[in-house]
This record gives C-alpha cells, sequence and structure tokens, in this order.
C-alpha cells in the first residue's frame, strides 16, 4: 500500500537539506500579513505558485488562508480538490459570513474561494470592491499568512487588492510578451499608489542565470522610467513535475516534494518569512476569530 506523503514533515526536510535551519523561523506576526500575487497576463503559473507557498508556509507551522481574487474566473478550489457551495461573493453580499464560507482545505491551508463565470464577481462596484478587501482584513485577524490570488491584468479588482496587500508579489515568465504585461501592471500599481517594493518571481526559467538577467533588466526599467523599486524574490524553473501535480490536482510540493520545483517553492516560503519581521505594518492588533465563528460553549 502506497504510503501518504506529509506536506509538513516533506517541508522541515526540504528546508534543513537546503540548509535552512529552525532556528531561522521568523517570529509570529502579531496580525497575519497580506500578500497579493499578480500577473500581466495569464499563463504564467501565478495561482499553483499561491497555492505551493501556500503550502509551504503551512507545512513550516504558518497558519495560512488563500483568498481566491481571479474573481470570475477562480480555479484555486480545482487546484486543492475542493468544492466549494459558497463563494467571496456571499461574503461581499452579506448572505454568509466568513466562517460559512471559508473551507478548512488539504495540507492545513483553509480557502476563501473565488467564483468562476459569476458576472458579478468580475465588475464589482467600488462599494463591492470595498467590502472585498474588508474581507481581507478580517481574514488577516484569523491568519498568520493570508494569499491573495488576483486576476491577471490591471482591472479595477486587481489594483484594489494589491492596495489592500502588505506586500506585493508578481509573477513573468522570460518571454518578451509576459515581461511587457507584468511592467504595465507595475507602472499603474505604482501610479495607483501601491508602496514599499514590489517583489518579482520570475517562472518557467531555463536557468537561474536566465531568471536573474530577467529580474535585473526589469528591475533597472521600473527604477529608471517609473521611479520605483522591483526585487528579485526568486525564480522556478521549468519542470514537468508541475504540470503532472496539476493534472493530478495537487500541488507540486505535495506531488513530487523532491522535484527542483519544490525546491525553490520552499527557499521562497523561507525569504518571504524572512522579511515579516519589518513588515508589520498593521499597528498589531490582537487577534480574533473570524466574524460568524462559533465560539466553544456556544
Amino acid at each position: 500500500m502506497m504510503q501518504q506523503s506529509d506536506p509538513a514533515a516533506d517541508v522541515r526536510a526540504l528546508a534543513e537539506e537546503l540548509g535552512l535551519s529552525a532556528a531561522e523561523t521568523a517570529p509570529p506576526l502579531p496580525a497575519g500579513r497580506i500578500i497579493a500575487v499578480a500577473s500581466g497576463k495569464g499563463g504564467v503559473g501565478k495561482s499553483s505558485l499561491v497555492v505551493n507557498l501556500a503550502v509551504a508556509l503551512a507545512g513550516m507551522g504558518e497558519r495560512v488562508t488563500i483568498v481566491d481574487a481571479d474573481l470570475g474566473t477562480a480555479d484555486v478550489d480545482v487546484m486543492l480538490g475542493l468544492h466549494p457551495i459558497y463563494n467571496l461573493a456571499h461574503v461581499v453580499e452579506g448572505s454568509k459570513t466568513l466562517y460559512e464560507v471559508i473551507l478548512e482545505g488539504k495540507h492545513n491551508v483553509r480557502l476563501l474561494p473565488g467564483g468562476s463565470g459569476i458576472w458579478e464577481l468580475a465588475n464589482l462596484s467600488a462599494r463591492g470592491r470595498e467590502a472585498a478587501t474588508d474581507v481581507l482584513a478580517a481574514v488577516a485577524q484569523d491568519s498568520d499568512y493570508v494569499i491573495v490570488d488576483t486576476a491577471a491584468g490591471i482591472s479595477d479588482n486587481v489594483i484594489r487588492f494589491l492596495l489592500a496587500a502588505d506586500d506585493v508579489l508578481v509573477v513573468t515568465t522570460p518571454e518578451p510578451t509576459s515581461i511587457t504585461d507584468v511592467y504595465a501592471l507595475v507602472k499603474v500599481a505604482l501610479a495607483q499608489g501601491v508602496g514599499g517594493p514590489i517583489k518579482l518571481v520570475v517562472n518557467l526559467a531555463t536557468t537561474s542565470q536566465a531568471a536573474e538577467d530577467v529580474a535585473r533588466n526589469l528591475a533597472g526599467v521600473v527604477e529608471r522610467f517609473l521611479g520605483g523599486q522591483l526585487d528579485f524574490l526568486g525564480s522556478l524553473p521549468t519542470d514537468p513535475s508541475v504540470g503532472r501535480s496539476v493534472l493530478r490536482q495537487e500541488p507540486v510540493i505535495v506531488a513530487y516534494p523532491s522535484s527542483p520545483a519544490s525546491r525553490r517553492i520552499i527557499a521562497l516560503a523561507q525569504a518571504l518569512r524572512h522579511e515579516a519581521p519589518a513588515l508589520q505594518r498593521r499597528g498589531g492588533a490582537a487577534r480574533t476569530s473570524i466574524p460568524g465563528e462559533a465560539k466553544e460553549g456556544a
């Protein structure tokens, strides 16, 4: 009989192998850190990165919630093998509480599902966008990390989520069209007031050097023409294990824990954790339960 993989044990083993000891663990955050992940175009592996980063952080002992904010074409639930009945739209409209909608998913990762094929979600009003970002703050009160999977492109919905986040992480591939589109996204984000260095992940890189070249060139253009800062967080290699894991509806870090992609994901997760103490910008509010959560003895 095939033995089930333990993602947390796999993450710890890989971290040790990569020289990331338990002593390097970041201190607990006073309130959950919101990381919005965006891309200039689709098909760059953004959602896969979101799911795998979440599983990696959960394997390191963090409480992680994914918010699928790819409104109208959400698919994180499919990648996690979940079947939600309700979604973010029900919370925004007030018909359901967060407690009723959030799913306790596999691998100790919770999911606030988005909706697929829902016009109202894809075209939120200004009031709806404000309500959706208020939801992020509520989720953050009961999570160490909230990872937001935004839609591709530069819609009002996307920019609103970027503005609500503590950190913005943009994903590109080495393809010229992807680089051009992510530059456009960064340009709009900076113009709309997204502050602090934006982090960059280069996916589907043929070599680490190729990824570094893309990051250096893109950061130089952003600094020269936009006056902004783009920090290279790391890269992910072209790895057939990723495609196979998607077909299995499992994160690659679970399905193929020793793959090159899994090793890089562990390193990216650790890099995010090490930056946490300097990025506590919401004032260290005390954690509370998510709205509508049942209390013991109630």
